[in-house]
């Protein structure tokens, strides 16, 4: 019985796409489980989403539980990680919208800092538009974004 339920939250997130390792698996429980890099992502979107600065954002995802869940230790991406939920069959938003349903089609934070910035003040994103990294998103700016857990 739970090997079918398994089987069928597999095919209802379905398989990613061409930038995709593994297979998205919803959890019940407010997360996503990508079953090739072993990320467990944070699956609600408000819509109109949320925003943040950069570090507030940081902020919010250390501080994230999600009580049906049970885990603590939620990060914010970086902007590798954060391009393996990209859908390259898919556009506006370029995401699975099974798994990750109400995701607009914004720039989403990535803890990864910009290295040409001299001050440090610009970080990378992902524009879920079309799917592909920003380099020039403004600390100070207001952007969505999507915490993750685990990896390795």
């Amino acid at each position: 019985m739970i090997r079918s339920i398994m089987i069928g939250l597999i095919i209802l997130c379905g398989m990613a796409g061409p930038a995709k390792a593994g297979t998205l698996v919803d959890n019940g429980d407010g997360t996503v489980t990508d079953t090739g890099t072993n990320l467990m992502w944070e699956q609600a979107q408000t819509v109109p989403p949320a925003t943040y600065t950069w570090e507030e954002v940081i902020t919010r995802c250390e501080d994230l539980v999600l009580p049906a869940a049970g885990y603590a230790d939620w990060r914010l991406p970086n902007v590798k990680e954060l391009l393996t939920i990209v859908d390259d069959t898919r556009y506006d938003p370029a995401i699975d919208p099974v798994c990750f349903p109400n995701t607009q089609s914004y720039a989403f934070w990535s803890s990864s800092t910009n290295f040409l910035s001299s001050t440090g003040a610009i970080a990378w994103g992902v524009e879920f538009y079309h799917g592909s990294a920003s380099r020039n998103l403004n600390k100070t700016m207001k952007f969505p974004a999507r915490c993750v857990r685990g990896g390795g």
